[in-house]
């Protein structure tokens, strides 16, 4: 068993061990992902810090080149802006697996929004929502994984 499903803000990927979040979809990067826990929380939000940083210059950037009266280079800003938001927003999606035996529960509340329960690398319990998940995706889980289902 190996597939991948579209969420919100990146990509699901399954196998015979554990749940992977990504924010792209390869197989490479899923594979060399830690479980969730405080250094890869760390290394997440870091990467999210850079993308909202950069963000927020292009932002400044737009409003001086207004100010200036630069109307035209202001607009392509926004523009440009725009496109860098809805390339990078991905960039902010958590990053790590989930080992099956450590799942304690999957939870579908309403279509396309999933909450998985399961104990992460220090052995706590921990949760993680997914919104936007795929249709096919919630069908495959609930198909797949019925003793961690609950609708």
């Amino acid at each position: 068993m190996k597939d991948y499903f579209k969420y919100e803000k990146g990509y699901l990927l399954i196998n015979e061990e554990a749940f992977f979040l990504t924010s792209s979809g390869n197989w490479s990067e899923a594979l060399s992902l830690s479980e969730k826990s405080f250094s890869s929380r760390k290394v997440n939000n870091r990467r999210a810090d850079r993308m909202y940083y950069f963000v927020g210059l292009l932002m400044v950037a737009c409003f001086y080149a207004f100010y200036s009266k630069k109307i035209l280079a202001g607009f392509g800003g926004m523009a440009l802006l725009f496109f860098v938001w809805n390339y990078l927003k991905n960039e902010t999606t958590a990053r790590y697996k989930i080992p099956l035996q450590k799942i304690i529960q999957l939870n579908v509340s309403e279509p396309g929004k999933i909450q998985f329960r399961f104990y992460n690398e220090m052995g706590q319990e921990d949760t993680e929502y997914i919104q936007g998940f795929e249709h096919k995706g919630v069908a495959f889980l609930i198909e797949n994984f019925n003793k961690f289902m609950e609708s």
